[in-house]
């Protein structure tokens, strides 16, 4: 794990810093960046399985949730000016983990769409800052030479949540849907099963990695 830069009053990386410090820990960044591609399939899943809804209509809900992610993007550099990196990084992961776990209530009836596109489009905009903030922790106020570096380190861990999110998560809920199907349950309520619990393992491992975070950054900014 590195230690953060030091920090000025808007909760920036001060420009100063010449020492060998990165942002929280890389790990946390894949996870950050693995858990909203595992969200998506599993709620492709919900929508095409359980729902029985055409791609169609699944793509409009994944749509509705790009445009948030669209706007959250555009939004993030004001709300880290705004509030700081590390504040920016500890609400975007609470918020997703917050809207992550109400798709918990998702049912067997209509209405679980409308949950779907309102708590995963929160979520996403959550994840979105999250993401620029982390990016902004690992980059700024490092000298030149070290600039590659934090970068390398951010897309790394980038690319091993991407590779490990889908298919571990994936594993979960497939686990619980078998284990349900051979209890007697029907294929609809099997699969609901298995998605909801991927989705809680899923919200919990997001508010484990926040708490984490702001205990490390917490411990590294006053030392």
């Amino acid at each position: 794990m590195y230690a953060v830069p030091p920090r000025r009053r808007n909760g920036l990386p001060c420009p100063a810093h010449t020492g060998a410090s990165f942002p929280p820990p890389a790990e946390a960044g894949g996870i950050r960046e693995g858990e909203p591609t595992t969200v998506v399939f599993l709620l492709t899943l919900y929508l095409q399985e359980v729902l029985e809804l055409s791609a169609f209509r699944t793509g409009l809900v994944f749509g509705v949730q790009g445009l948030f992610a669209v706007a959250a993007g555009l939004t993030a550099s004001k709300v880290i000016a705004r509030f700081g990196a590390r504040t920016t990084l500890l609400a975007g992961l609470a918020v997703q983990a917050v809207f992550t776990a109400a798709l918990l209530a998702l049912g067997r009836d209509s209405s679980g769409a409308w949950l779907a596109l309102v708590a995963a489009s929160i979520a996403c905009v959550g994840h979105l800052w999250a993401i620029v903030a982390y990016g902004v922790t690992a980059t700024s106020g490092l000298p030149d030479t070290e600039q590659g570096l934090a970068t390398g380190l951010v897309t790394s861990s980038q690319q091993v949540g991407l590779t490990i999110g889908i298919p571990l998560l994936s594993a979960v809920a497939s686990a619980r849907s078998a284990a349900l199907s051979e209890g007697g349950s029907g294929f609809a309520a099997a699969t609901l099963g298995g998605v909801r619990l991927g989705l809680g393992v899923d919200a919990l491992i997001v508010a484990v990695v926040a708490a984490a975070v702001a205990v490390g950054l917490r411990k590294r900014r006053a030392a």
